[in-house]
């Protein structure tokens, strides 16, 4: 009876053996050993044993060694790998919830549809007790709590190499928290690695998918930062103010709890890493801006466009997660649409896989993420593309173990075949990424699961062959297209796509017409020096200092840097916040964009300095941003340092949405409405202020532990408005609302700055001249829209009989090209003298915006912005030639004709390029749909 026990229990020792370790529980409960050996084993990226022998029990890595002295336990099951590879198994520290699921990407919302969003939209919740009045903030939710990985997608990463993801939310601005899970077998439950591992936040507006949903804060990506910053300020109040109400709670209102600003306390004190998902490179460096001022502890998910700004990127040093969706060109409907791509696209295709040796080669480091494809299996296809432009294979393996196991802290667990950690192994038949290696098996928690070769579809029958084709030329024909891997194409980092045209320390304007635009009026023949950036003398026969550049002035003219007191160029995304009727808390500043092209044509119509205004959807809408066209630089090298701080105000049929089919009835709907709801916002912020005051007097009795008044970015605007600290550019047309807005400002104390477009200003331009308001608008444009009914071409010119400081502007890319034109007009409608229709566009407008101290004029110790013009700055036919910002040259009319060809050049061989890599896909996709039998023909030898 003994020894037939015996001999049963060793039989089923046997089967348990012989059975797979998915099969036999939970991750750690199978104590039998496995011994993986001969294989070439990759320790970690750059440490190989070649064979080695691994073994695995109980889930985690017991021992890795050579094979010929590292010892196999006896009771090890032995697996032989000879031939093979193995490595520890790939992290991706990014996939969205939504593809875990199965569900397709979510499409970009297009700037010509309607109001929703193509793809699955965002999930619509419902509104609890402790929910955040800002939809888009959503920072309690986990994703481990809904988490779905559909087993086909857990097929596919697992084919690819991967045995742990991160869950990133996918909806709303701040998503939640993530989590880490492996993809093996079995009930999410056992696999949970992390069930809450960081904040997520998406610099984007929220695309709901949703007509009724439309409107929704924020629909911009000003609105998406704002309310970002918001948000973490909250978190940071909501510490404060629960320990003063724990320390005395006696006679305190108890702080008011929202379950989304208590998740964020421990990221909003640096305990918890924000995972901040960018779109661009843009993106990446307004997250790291966040951070910093916030003080975060943050990792990004990059675009691949990093090298565009890589020495800001470098600056900022990120923890990237790097997408590798290299963009891949679409085929134009007809050949001539090949035109309409711009070269900056071109290059992009072009560039996008060196990015990742670029940003090795400039000391960064990164992790490998499949989000952003279409298709997950790409993952492989694309990594190798990297590889062949010079990323090692070290760096590449890298980025799938050892840098995704330490930006998600599981260093000590994942990401190399070590003792003691999670036996997460790929065994594959040739190396990481090469082009014929597949996975044959994976562990994962040390159970193993055998991935057999997928099945490829069958090969068509050939059919009718081109006219005197035999068999074996169309069997040629079809090996031909056999994919090849991708050819070595090493490349460096290129040059800036732009940046100043000269940068001398000085440069001297030798003979021109000056026109100063100050006391000195218009001299001729006059020399102009800058030095370092600063005008340093005007006159003639000025000495230059050694090597400074000479430019011939004679027969042309000098003036001043245009100025456009009101401008929309270069914000990335929307320029209006337009959901709520008052957002001071948006700012222009945070979406500057340095590669909109109108900046250069700007350049080339002299223009170097411009009030970039938010819209006009708001009575109270953004923060501007004064800047300085310096193309070819980073966002923050557009800002005019120092220059005040102003607003956008709106009166008339916008704010009130006239002609808006709008499915959100907004307030308010009346001019009225507009004036009381300015008013009333002027209140809350002193209000605001007051509430302030009380806290710091209360804060000062010894022992006492007051809760501080919440933070308000909007209120906080609106109080530097009264405060006199920030300037109100209204938009306005009719002389009634430009009566009430210097009425509602004089009741709170506060002038004006500008009226922007005032185009019935002359009507009232005693009062505005009384108020001290400026006035910025357009020359001739007149009937647009009602309000413009009574429009002039002789409203500036009259104002400024009437003492009122006018600019024309240009509200438009376009016309800001020609702003010395329109300055001409004053002439012709007012018999404005030349010198004082130019201050129109130069001086005036610096006065406006409180810089003419810096620019506007040509005067000693003034900043070195000036145009050189071919004639007359008021002549139709005179051209811009050369424009500097600072001492720099930015445009050359010269240079420009002669880069013309090159760039011409490269176009055409950058659109070869393109076309080349679609026909190689046709061809791919063609080799599975080769031509039906030929039928047979008389006298063919088949």
């Amino acid at each position: 009876m003994e020894n037939f026990i015996r001999k049963t229990l060793t039989s089923l020792l046997l089967v348990l053996l012989a059975l797979p370790a998915s099969a036999a529980g939970p991750p750690g409960s199978d104590r039998l050993a496995y011994a993986l050996q001969g294989g070439r084993v990759i320790v970690s990226p750059g440490k190989v044993i070649d064979p080695g022998v691994v073994v695995v029990r109980g889930g985690v890595i017991e021992a890795v060694g050579p094979a010929a002295s590292t010892p196999i336990p006896a009771d090890a099951r032995v697996i032989d790998v000879k031939g093979h590879v193995v490595h520890a198994a790939f992290i991706d520290p990014h996939v969205s919830t939504d593809r875990l699921a199965g569900k397709g990407p979510k499409r970009p919302r297009d700037d010509e549809e309607g109001g929703s969003s193509s793809g699955s939209g965002a999930v619509k919740r419902a509104a609890g007790p402790a929910s955040h009045p800002v939809a888009a903030v959503r920072a309690e939710d986990r994703a481990i709590d809904a988490l779905v990985i559909k087993d086909d997608v857990a097929d596919t990463y697992r084919r690819l190499g991967f045995a742990v993801v991160a869950a990133a939310p996918s909806a709303g601005v701040l998503r939640g928290s993530g989590a880490i899970v492996s993809l093996a077998d079995g009930p999410i439950s056992g696999r949970i690695l992390d069930a809450a591992s960081g904040q997520y936040v998406s610099l984007e507006p929220e695309s709901t998918g949703d007509d009724d949903a439309d409107g929704a804060y924020p629909v911009s990506k000003m609105g998406a930062v704002a309310v970002t910053r918001q948000a973490f300020l909250d978190a940071n109040w909501w510490r404060e103010a629960e320990a003063a109400y724990a320390a005395s709670p006696s006679g305190q209102a108890r702080p008011r709890y929202r379950a989304a600003t208590a998740a964020l306390v421990a990221a909003a004190q640096g305990s918890e890493v924000v995972v901040f998902e960018a779109t661009d490179v843009l993106s990446l460096l307004r997250a790291a801006r966040i951070a910093k001022e916030m003080k975060l502890k943050a990792r990004y998910v990059g675009a691949g466009d990093e090298y565009r700004l890589l020495s800001e990127v470098s600056g900022v040093g990120p923890d990237l997660v790097l997408r590798v969706d290299f963009p891949q060109p679409d085929k134009p409907g007809i050949e001539e649409e090949w035109l309409d791509v711009p070269v900056s696209r071109l290059r992009a295709y072009d560039r996008a896989p060196s990015n990742p040796k670029w940003l090795r080669d400039a000391g960064l480091s990164f992790s490998f993420t499949t989000a952003g494809l279409e298709d997950a299996k790409d993952f492989g296809k694309r990594v190798r593309e990297a590889m062949a432009r010079g990323l090692s294979e070290d760096d590449a393996l890298a980025a799938v173990t050892t840098i995704p196991a330490r930006q998600l802290g599981l260093q000590n667990r994942l990401g190399t075949i070590a003792p003691g950690k999670i036996a997460n192994i790929v065994v594959e038949t040739g190396a990481p990424f090469a082009e014929k290696s597949r996975v044959s098996e994976i562990w994962i928690d040390g159970s193993r699961i055998e991935l057999k070769e997928e099945k490829k579809e069958e090969t068509p029958q050939p059919g009718p062959l081109p006219p005197g084709e035999g068999a074996e030329s169309a069997a040629a024909r079809a090996k031909e297209k056999t994919v090849a891997a991708p050819v070595k194409d090493v490349r460096p980092l290129p040059a800036r796509d732009a940046g100043p045209v000269a940068a001398p320390a000085a440069v001297v304007v030798r003979g021109a017409t000056v026109w100063t635009q100050g006391g000195a009026g218009i001299l001729e023949e006059t020399d102009l020096l800058v030095v370092n950036g600063k005008i340093a003398a005007l006159g003639r026969n000025v000495k230059a200092p050694a090597g400074a550049v000479e430019v011939d002035g004679r027969g042309k003219h000098v003036t001043p840097g245009i100025i456009d007191a009101h401008s929309h160029t270069a914000v990335d995304g929307d320029v209006n916040e337009g959901s709520h009727n008052v957002t001071a808390e948006v700012r222009i500043h945070d979406v500057m964009n340095p590669f909109d092209v109108a900046m250069y044509r700007e350049l080339a119509g002299g223009t170097t300095t411009a009030n970039v205004l938010h819209g006009s959807a708001n009575a109270i809408g953004g923060q501007n941003q004064i800047v300085k066209w310096r193309w070819g630089g980073g966002p923050s090298d557009l800002y005019f340092v120092g220059a005040p701080e102003g607003i956008k105000f709106a009166l008339g049929e916008n704010p009130k949405q006239s002609n808006w089919q709008n499915p959100l009835a907004r307030y308010p709907r009346t001019r009225m409405g507009v004036a009381e709801s300015i008013r009333v916002e002027f209140q809350a912020a002193q209000d605001y202020r007051r509430r302030q005051a009380e806290y710091r007097k209360a804060a000062a009795v010894k022992g006492a532990h007051p809760i501080p008044p919440e933070p308000d970015l909007q209120l906080e605007a609106v109080a530097e408005i009264l405060e006199g600290t920030r300037k109100i550019h209204c938009h306005s047309y009719r002389k009634d609302e430009i009566l009430q807005i210097l009425r509602t400002a004089e009741e709170f104390g506060v002038t004006v700055g500008t009226l922007q477009h005032v185009l019935e200003g002359y009507k009232v331009a005693d009062e505005i001249a009384r108020h001290g308001a400026g006035a910025s608008g357009f020359s001739d444009w007149w009937g647009y829209k009602f309000e413009v009914y009574d429009a002039i071409p002789y409203g500036f010119p009259l104002m400024r009989e009437r003492g009122v400081t006018v600019s024309y502007n240009s509200d438009s890319d376009e016309l800001a090209r020609r702003l010395n034109f329109e300055s001409s007009k004053a002439v012709k409608y007012g018999n404005v003298p030349p010198a004082d229709a130019l201050a129109f566009v130069t001086s005036n407008p610096a006065k406006q915006l409180g810089i003419a101290d810096r620019v506007g004029s040509l005067e000693v110790g003034k900043d070195g912005d000036f145009v050189l013009w071919s004639g007359d700055p008021l002549s139709t036919s005179t051209m811009a030639l050369e424009t500097w910002i600072d001492g720099k040259k930015y445009f050359d009319r010269s240079a420009d004709l002669a880069a013309r060809p090159a760039l011409e050049a490269e176009r055409a061989a950058l659109t070869a390029k393109a076309k080349a890599t679609l026909e190689s896909d046709k061809d791919k996709s063609d080799e599975k749909k080769l031509p039906e039998k030929a039928p047979e023909k008389p006298g063919v030898t088949r």
